[in-house]
């Protein structure tokens, strides 16, 4: 009966040193807006690595933006240090070469701003960046402008929201460092709007 006894305490205890690294390996975030729509929206449960190596081009990461840093921000990385970015009347150029997209029509999507639940037109665009193609949108009728001199990034990341318009992201703050960078976007566990389509890795 001791023997028993043990060997439960033995597995109890492994159990608890597995979810404890689970715990320290992985993040749970959920979604609180839906700046990266389509593919991620607003109470989407997701599962994001922080052990799992830097950031690659097309990966989605949790980090602190400069200008809140309070407060943790998903964005897709476009550009890894290394690469050289510029924006030209809104088009982004890495390593002199403009974003691999083709247009994919148009979609209305509904409950996108917290103000209401209208649908609204988006035009989306399939966009292929290093081993990630992905979909990206932008607000219909809505022109994308700016303008950012090029530069070469160091230890930085360029990252963009997947909602092209209406979303601030390293068009308005630049790069952000690899240490303000605290996990990789792996999966949806649990879509906010019940989507099982969404349900799986990301992209």
């Amino acid at each position: 009966m001791k023997i028993r006894v043990v060997g439960f305490s033995v597995l109890g205890a492994a159990a608890l040193v597995a979810g404890g690294l689970a715990l320290f390996a992985f993040d749970f975030p959920r979604m609180s807006n839906n700046e990266m729509a389509p593919g991620l929206r607003s109470r989407d449960l997701l599962v994001a690595c922080r052990v799992c190596g830097s950031p690659k081009r097309g990966d989605v990461v949790f980090f602190a933006p400069p200008d809140t840093p309070e407060q943790l921000s998903a964005r897709r990385v476009i550009a890894v240090p290394g690469d050289k970015v510029q924006i030209k009347k809104g088009e982004i150029f890495v390593n002199d070469r403009p974003l691999f997209d083709e247009k994919a029509g148009q979609v209305n999507l509904e409950g996108i701003d917290a103000i209401d639940d209208v649908a609204r037109l988006f035009d989306q665009f399939t966009e292929t960046n290093g081993n990630h193609r992905y979909t990206v949108i932008k607000d219909a009728r809505t022109p994308i402008t700016g303008e950012r001199a090029a530069e070469t990034l160091t230890d930085e990341y360029f990252v963009l929201a997947d909602r092209r318009t209406f979303a601030r992201d390293s068009r308005a703050y630049g790069g952000i460092p690899r240490n303000s960078i605290r996990s990789i976007v792996k999966r949806v566990i649990s879509a906010g709007d019940r989507d099982a389509a969404r349900q799986s890795w990301l992209p």
